[in-house]
């Protein structure tokens, strides 16, 4: 699920939820975590990374 913040959300949520993943850093550009709900599925919560800039400028 995209959300704007991932960081503040999952600092929010970390003592609160079970975290099946913690916040990282994807190799296809997403920081994301996953927790599970209270109906055992797991919920996955991202934003995309900055995008870094290509060109040097």
């Amino acid at each position: 699920m995209p959300v704007r913040d991932v960081d503040a959300l999952f600092a929010r949520l970390a003592g609160r939820v079970e975290v099946v993943e913690a916040l990282h850093d994807t190799a296809y550009g997403v920081r994301e975590f996953i927790i599970r709900d209270c109906n055992r599925f797991w919920l996955t919560f991202g934003e995309p990374k900055a995008r870094a800039r290509i060109d040097g400028r």
